[in-house]
């Protein structure tokens, strides 16, 4: 009987371990952006001390985007804007895993039209964010964090973000893969006595 039971929790453990898995998906799945919607891209400097990480976040936990910590550092040369946008599309957004309540650092800025914007940042302290805010600088939509873009945007702007040496490109994981590893462990040495 308490072997079943272990098993029980063992396997209820492995489904909630399951349901929080990391995913890695293009942000142009969760935002596809037309050029003719865009006013400007800018990389700017935001300064936020009150940032904080959430294992759950919840949309009251996000913190409004202030301007007035923003610093613009460069501007985007319109003939790059097509160029940029495909590029953007294609950057990694991790979701699943914990998550920054606003942005903070290096940021990309894509200002539409309409007057919001998207903020992507990226620092190596505490990976990124990726939102969507309206141009009062209240969260319209989380994406998730980011990987470094620094090694791709330094194509595009004078302004070179430093990239630390071996930096990822992406993301990876392999935690899930050594919690079952143990897990299994745990249920050969439960039916071996």
């Amino acid at each position: 009987m308490k072997k079943l039971a272990l098993l029980l929790i063992i396997v209820l453990l492995c489904l909630s371990l399951v349901a929080c898995e990391t995913s890695f998906i293009p942000l142009d799945s969760h935002r596809e952006i037309d050029s003719s919607d865009v006013a400007s891209i800018q990389l700017v400097e935001y300064d936020n001390p009150d940032q904080k990480i959430f294992y759950f976040l919840t949309p009251h936990d996000e913190l409004p985007f202030k301007e007035e910590n923003c610093t613009v550092i460069e501007s985007l040369n319109e003939d790059k804007k097509e160029e940029f946008l495909e590029k953007l599309g294609e950057l990694t957004v991790v979701t699943g895993n914990y998550h920054n309540d606003s942005p903070n650092g290096i940021c990309l800025k894509i200002n539409y039209t309409n007057g919001d914007f998207l903020i992507v940042s990226y620092n190596e302290e505490n990976d990124g964010y990726v939102g969507d805010y309206v141009a009062d600088g209240s969260v319209n939509n989380y994406y998730g964090n980011t990987a470094n873009f620094g090694d791709w945007t330094n194509d595009f702007f004078e302004y070179q973000i430093p990239v630390p040496e071996g930096a990822p490109d992406t993301w990876s994981f392999d935690g899930t893969k050594k919690t079952f590893r143990i897990l299994k462990k745990s249920i050969q040495n439960i039916f071996r006595r």
